[in-house]
């Protein structure tokens, strides 16, 4: 059943605009802060070159990963909200 309830949300996440896989295919133009779509390579509104990272890419590296279920976690937690499994921070 578990497995079920985090297909849906994850599948109700993307449709509302939200959650991993909507970040996935965003960049943010670093000149004019215009939102793109991941797959271009210059920004649509300026015609500056669009960065590399995601908004996911950066959010992760912002954040720490669980290593159990690899939900992306503020440091403010000290279990996993997903799996709650202890996290351990390096």
């Amino acid at each position: 059943m578990t497995a079920l309830y985090e297909k849906i949300r994850l599948e109700n996440m993307k449709h509302f605009g939200f959650g991993p896989e909507v970040m996935k295919s965003i960049k943010v133009c670093k000149e004019c802060g215009a939102k793109a779509n991941s797959e271009l390579l210059f920004c649509p509104e300026c015609d500056s070159p669009l960065p590399t990272e995601t908004l996911y890419t950066l959010y992760v590296h912002s954040h720490f990963v669980c290593t159990k279920c690899k939900t992306v976690v503020s440091a403010k937690y000290k279990y996993c909200p997903q799996c709650g499994k202890k996290l351990i921070f390096e």
